[in-house]
């Protein structure tokens, strides 16, 4: 009770805050109100919390969803804390999950050294405001968990672990006894007023409570009165009365309406008397009266600050002695006490009960035995190693370990001789004879534990099952011989035989075989054997899912497998023809084994053995570990021949190359010349070799004497880019990629080139170049002419409007200068030229030079830094496109270039709607105008309605499938520059949603110049408009559009 009120005040007095905000926090404790006080406290400060029950559960709850840090309590059931702790770091998604452990009991520096080794962050003292608790979690939420220590073996409780919960066992028996005399004490003195003999067998407060009341009320000759228990929210609640009869049960738990009377008394730690001036007359009376009383005292149940609850006792004497009182009050003191000690009896039974589970639940073998050998307690785990059923059969059947269970009993004398003279023993190996008579392997850590004289009193420990560390070791022996064996040869055909003879005296087989695996088809081809298969037949040459064997589903599986008996295994594709040639042969039996080697499966091994045979476990892992090592040799072997065939290939590929290979020592010398250097440069090998390479540079020894000690600091240059003389004189563009030769030792040798001629790639680039930038002009041309394109449509539609409107001369006229000044811009737009400038910011190109800046190879740089062809190749490039280039700038003030070229004016298309036809009026249709300009697309809406025509306007072709998916239109005229979606994607998507439309299409471009668009209208055969237009222009599409479209026949009058 005081640590609930305890928590809740520290709660109420600590600021809510952010400390814990976005973690996880997993509790885990045995203790329900433990669980939850410490739930509360930590939700306070806000964290998001999951509890368990112990350490189990909070295991799996970890392994579901990873929290940010976990508090555990160290004595739990099934899994307690320090277990709970390794194996949280065992998991490596759970290694580095920060463990605060928690504990009223342990509080030696020993228990703190073992939960750092098992990987905890702390082991913090649980107090009632879990202050140490709170502090040590947020401290672990900033650090890094640690690891526990790598061991030899696997992180287990060892015999300290033992030692502290033996130790702890200790401690609370100690504690128990304190206890149990206390409680003795107490009852003695109960029983002088009351005789309550009955608290021993009754852990219940409330039996208790009552038990107490009714013999209390006895001595006290009170007529009535109950007792009424403070629940952990402090509210009261009756747990047991007397005498109150003829009153509901529910007027008796409210204490007739006066229970704050009840709380005040606790509170103020007071008794309340009535009748009495401590309660006002009229509300004492009533009470008395609600209570059928005379006289009442409520005293407080309360011990060390503990608030329990509160006694009542009523009498018919209306006077209260002093000693009356002081007797009630001295009930109410032993009732605090008897629930005291019921409470702590109860705990202790539960911590006992807890580490009895954690010594019975443990990993290792943990004991405790007499110097002279006789065993006083085992645990299961025990009693399993040594081939006993349980460990009370142990117990009751080994009085001497030393000739019982030691195979060699000068083992047990070498045991105690260290014992006693370091105290402590780890890791003692010994072997011992089990119950069935099979030996095993163990290891024994123990400590002898002394009386106050110093004699030892016993033996305590652990004891781990090492047999099959033990056989592991005793095979590493056996396979060095196997080692050395495999290791003198690197001929594959010599390993594969030697694999085969070494595994069948392993196994004393009858014959093996090995089969590598084909990584192109999964399948297994035979490569050596030592004997036949069973029955004296021949091995399979090739192994695959048609006659899968045991080696196929070896490999598949990745393990080992055998078969007593090869043919009537179902496993096996064996023929019936097979089956039949193997007949009843003694050699049936099948073991195969996946050879492994740099984690990948090679092959498999096959050991044929006697029928019936089964290999046991222990030949199966021997076998294993020398597949894995003939695995390793053969690997080996065929990575020398793969060697030796890719030297062999390499020297082919130097002598068939197209391009350049040419090697030079340290000096610089030409050593390797190659047939393709010999093609390229046109020198013969004598005639170079022993030369300094620095002669083919154009350059010469100064860009060699770069590259080297660029080379020296790279160790690899690739792509460099430079020039190389032949012999006859020509310069080559060349790309180099250049490493370092070194020989066995690391040492540098030389440096390896390889030469590859680029200049036929070098000058198409230089013309790709310039084809894209000449395109790019084009598309930016083509934008300008379709931005200007469109206001003049509008300029030059609304002209037309204007004269068809007005009968005013003037404006007529001035209508027709507005469009013809529009018709000029058109005519410009289609037929200009293009002149472009540029230039730069340097010094100018001098006079003297000026007229030879176009001539093919002249250049004012330096050797290798320029080649002369640029201004030529630029001169060509436009004169071939029927332009100029100048040279427009005075010397000192900048180069600036000026080129003109002519804009092509495109062939008008079949479809495309010229002046030339005369038109009547159309039938009234529907027409679905697209345009993102919105005064073009206005101008067409009215052009169209002043013929008569009902007419729908939309910005893109989104907007446009929205208005064909509503109704349908005779006609589409559609700009095909647009945002979102352009004409031919509108187009595209018109043709897979509604085909039947896509010759109701005719298309707006302002785009003169664009091969794009020309392209798409050709492919499209739809008839187009080119802006800007003329109503006429508009009138005579939409007649082609509703002719194309079957609306109109081809025979109507015009």
């Amino acid at each position: 009770i005081l640590q609930t009120v305890q928590a809740y005040l520290a709660v109420g007095a600590v600021a809510p805050g952010s400390l814990g905000r976005g973690r996880k926090i997993l509790i885990a404790d045995d203790d329900a109100v433990t669980l939850k006080l410490l739930k509360i406290r930590l939700e306070h400060l806000g964290f998001e919390v999951d509890t368990a029950v112990d350490g189990a559960q909070a295991l799996a709850r970890a392994r579901r969803a990873r929290p940010a840090a976990v508090v555990s309590d160290v004595l739990m059931p099934r899994l307690d804390g320090f277990r709970l702790c390794a194996a949280l770091k065992k998991d490596p998604r759970l290694a580095r999950v920060p463990i605060v452990l928690t504990s009223s009991s342990y509080q030696e520096k020993e228990d703190e050294r073992l939960a750092r080794s098992a990987g905890a962050s702390a082991l913090v003292l649980r107090t009632p405001d879990f202050k140490a608790v709170i502090d040590a979690l947020l401290q672990a939420c900033e650090t890094e968990s640690p690891l526990p220590a790598r061991r030899r073996t696997p992180a287990r409780p060892k015999a300290e672990y033992v030692h502290r919960v033996i130790r702890q066992l200790e401690r609370q028996v100690t504690q128990n006894t304190e206890l149990t005399r206390r409680l003795a004490l107490r009852e003695t003195e109960l029983s002088l007023i009351a005789g309550l003999q009955a608290l021993d067998a009754t852990p219940d407060v409330n039996i208790v409570a009552r038990e107490v009341l009714v013999r209390a009320l006895d001595a006290a000759a009170a007529s009535k009165g109950a007792v009424y228990l403070a629940a952990a929210d402090g509210r009261l609640s009756l747990a047991a009365s007397l005498g109150f009869t003829g009153l509901e049960e529910s007027e008796l738990q409210r204490f007739f309406g006066f229970d704050d009377v009840l709380l005040s008394s606790l509170e103020r730690n007071e008794i309340v008397r009535l009748p009495s001036s401590e309660l006002a007359i009229d509300r004492a009376g009533a009470l008395l009266e609600r209570s059928k009383s005379v006289g009442l005292v409520v005293a407080p149940i309360v011990k060390a600050g503990d608030r329990f609850g509160v006694l009542v006792a009523a009498t018919g004497a209306k006077a209260l002695s002093d000693e009356w009182i002081a007797f009630i009050a001295s009930i109410a003191s032993q009732i605090a006490e008897a629930l005291v000690v019921t409470r702590a009896f109860g705990r202790v039974a539960a911590a006992e009960k807890q580490f009895r589970a954690i010594f019975d639940n443990a990993l290792y073998g943990l004991f405790r035995s007499t110097p002279t050998g006789q065993i006083l307690a085992a645990n299961p785990a025990l009693a399993r190693i040594c081939g006993f059923r349980s460990a009370g059969e142990m117990v009751s059947s080994v009085a001497d370990l030393g000739t019982e269970l030691y195979v060699d009993p000068s083992r047990r004398a070498e045991f105690l001789r260290l014992l006693s003279d370091q105290g402590v023993v780890t890791r003692f190996e010994t072997s011992i004879r089990r119950k069935g008579g099979s030996t095993a392997w163990i290891s024994v850590s123990a400590q002898a534990v002394r009386d106050l004289e110093g004699a030892v009193r016993y033996v305590e420990g652990a004891i781990e099952d090492i047999t099959e560390q033990r056989r592991a070791e005793d095979t590493a022996v056996a396979l060095a011989e196997m080692s050395r064996i495999l290791s003198r040869s690197v001929d594959p055909d010599t390993v594969g035989r030697l694999a085969t003879e070494s595994v069948g005296r392993l196994l004393d087989a009858y014959s093996a075989a090995v089969y590598r695996q084909d990584a192109s088809t999964g399948d297994l081809v035979l490569f050596a054997t030592a004997g036949p298969a069973p029955g004296g037949l021949a091995w399979f040459p090739r192994v695959s899912e048609s006659n899968k064997g045991m080696a196929l589903l070896a490999v598949q599986e990745g393990r080992p497998l055998q078969s007593p008996d090869a043919t009537n295994d179902s496993r096996i594709g064996f023929s019936a023809e097979r089956r039949a040639a193997v007949g009843d042969a003694p050699n049936r039996a099948l073991l195969a084994l996946p050879l492994l080697a740099r984690d990948r499966i090679v092959g498999a091994l096959l050991a044929c053995g006697h029928t019936g045979r089964v290999f046991t476990t222990e030949e199966i892992a021997l076998a294993q570990a020398f597949a894995d090592q003939a695995a390793q040799a053969l690997d080996t072997a065929h990575l020398v021949a793969d060697l030796r065939t890719g030297r062999d290939f390499l020297a082919s590929i130097a002598q068939n190359s197209a391009d350049a290979i040419i090697t030079a020592d340290v000096e610089g010398r030409i050593t390797y010349f190659s047939p393709g250097a010999e093609r390229i440069l046109g020198y013969e090998a004598h005639e170079i070799l022993g030369h300094p390479a620095s002669e083919l540079y154009v350059s010469g020894p100064d860009e060699v004497r770069t590259l080297r000690q660029r080379l020296l600091v790279e160790g690899r240059i690739t792509d460099y880019e430079t020039r190389f003389r032949t012999k006859d004189g020509r310069v080559l563009d060349v790309s180099s990629s250049s490493s370092l030769l070194r020989d066995a030792a690391g040492t540098i040798t030389g440096r390896l080139a390889l030469i590859r001629d680029v200049t036929e790639r070098k000058r198409m680039e230089a013309t790709l170049r310039q084809s894209e930038k000449l395109a790019a002009m084009g598309s930016l041309l083509a934008g300008v002419a379709h931005e200007l394109n469109n206001p003049l449509s509008v300029v030059g539609g609304h002209a037309h409007l204007l004269r068809e409107t007005v009968t005013d001369q003037r404006l007529i006229q001035r209508a027709n200068k507005i469009g013809e000044a529009a018709a000029r811009c058109a005519r410009i737009v289609k037929t200009g030229a293009v002149h472009l400038e540029v230039g730069d910011n340097g010094p100018g190109i001098p006079a003297e030079i000026r007229q030879r800046i176009f001539e093919p190879f002249f250049t004012t740089k330096g050797v290798g830094k320029g080649t002369g062809l640029g201004l030529s190749l630029c001169q060509s490039i436009v004169v071939d496109h029927g332009g100029t280039i100048e040279l427009a700038s005075e010397p000192g003030g900048g180069a600036v270039f000026s080129i003109k070229l002519p804009v092509r004016t495109p062939d008008v298309d079949a479809t495309d709607v010229g002046p030339a036809e005369a038109v009547t009026p159309l039938p009234r249709s529907k027409v679905l105008v697209v345009d993102d300009e919105p005064e073009v697309a206005a101008l067409l809406a009215e052009v169209l309605a002043g013929s008569g025509h009902q007419t729908d306007t939309v910005a893109n072709g989104i907007a446009a499938l929205d208005k064909l998916a509503e109704c349908s239109y005779d006609a589409i005229l559609s700009d095909l520059r647009m945002p979102e979606l352009d004409g031919p994607g509108f187009y595209r998507e018109v043709e897979r949603r509604y085909p039947r439309l896509v010759s109701r299409f005719a298309f707006l471009t302002g785009d003169a110049l664009g091969d794009e668009t020309r392209g798409f209208l050709e492919a499209t055969h739809a008839p187009y408009l080119s802006k800007p237009f003329s109503a006429e222009d508009v009138v005579r599409v939409l007649r082609r559009v509703l002719t194309r479209s079957g609306k109109l026949s081809p025979g109507s009058p015009r």
